[in-house]
């Protein structure tokens, strides 16, 4: 009797932890497979999509899309779990010519384009609210680490968040909270991206 006591006590015991492992994955799986779309321009964005993907067929982020296919930015971040993105449209590309421009995104060039996009990537993810509450908590400015190792920093200024990367270069955060499938993407005014001599 008493070894079918335990035994009925060992039953129950694996049948609660089976069922709390289980109810725990398909909460993640739920939360984490849910598709989540958001308007860029007249174009949406999608969650379950990579960020390449969500920025290949918009004609402003062409020049964009061009440098992650360069530096094979999924390859790049393939070890991270999660990461937040800070991108650009094809007006920071502007200052250079055609040419310039071919032989800036040109395959020779992968590594100093890599380490200008590393700039603007943060291991995790880090939403709007995220970035607005380290501001708040550090009197008007917010450090993270990036990818690189190096930092970003985030200072708000007449109420506009500014993003200062270690290399020297400062852009305006201008839309927030876009999804792809390893996290968020933020858009901003510029890269670092060299200017013509």
């Amino acid at each position: 009797m008493h070894y079918l006591s335990n035994s009925k006590r060992l039953i129950a015991i694996l049948f609660i932890l089976t069922v709390s492992v289980t109810f725990s994955q398909s909460k993640y799986k739920t939360t984490d497979s849910r598709e989540i779309t958001k308007k860029l321009g007249e174009y949406t964005t999608n969650s379950n999509l990579s960020l390449s993907e969500n920025l290949f067929d918009i004609p402003s982020f062409s020049q964009t899309a061009s440098l992650y296919k360069v530096i094979n930015f999924e390859g790049m971040i393939k070890n991270e779990e999660m990461v937040t993105v800070f991108i650009s449209d094809n007006n920071a590309f502007a200052h250079l010519s055609e040419k310039e421009r071919k032989a800036f995104l040109s395959p020779a060039n992968v590594e100093q384009l890599k380490e200008i996009v590393s700039y603007y990537v943060i291991p995790g993810r880090v939403d709007d609210h995220s970035i607005r509450k380290a501001i708040s908590d550090g009197n008007g400015a917010a450090s993270f680490r990036t990818l690189n190792g190096k930092t970003v920093r985030f200072l708000l200024e007449d109420n506009q968040i500014f993003i200062y990367a270690d290399n020297g270069s400062k852009s305006k955060l201008l839309q927030t909270n876009f999804r792809h499938n390893k996290g968020f993407f933020h858009i901003t005014d510029g890269l670092a991206i060299p200017q013509k001599k």
